[in-house]
């Protein structure tokens, strides 16, 4: 796994946007529902004295939601990407409207 350190904002944005598609792919989220189905048909057929049953079931919960988890950090890290690509241009803008007189202020 590449190191978080080495992307740029662009590479954040565009991240995103493709785990964005990902996890909103029709195949996707019909697999994503099928799983949720599952694991809540196990939930109500393990028995109550059935520990391991339980532990499997909980381990392969967090693996589940673990893996959605995933897809909507990555989303995450690029709307913060987003936002700083729009604070360094809008402080250019500033910066440059500044520097040549023109009294219009960027938005």
């Amino acid at each position: 796994m590449e190191d978080i350190q080495t992307r740029t904002p662009e590479q954040e944005i565009q991240r995103a946007r493709e785990a964005e598609r990902l996890i909103n792919a029709p195949m996707f989220r019909e697999a994503a529902q099928s799983i949720e189905k599952w694991l809540a048909d196990q939930r109500r057929a393990v028995g109550a004295a059935d520990s391991e049953g339980h532990t499997r079931l909980i381990l392969m919960e967090q693996l589940f939601y673990g893996f959605l988890d995933v897809f909507k950090a990555v989303m995450h890290d690029g709307e913060l990407a987003q936002l700083e690509v729009t604070r360094k241009e809008s402080w250019r803008g500033r910066l440059a409207a500044l520097m040549t007189g023109d009294p219009r202020e960027p938005v």
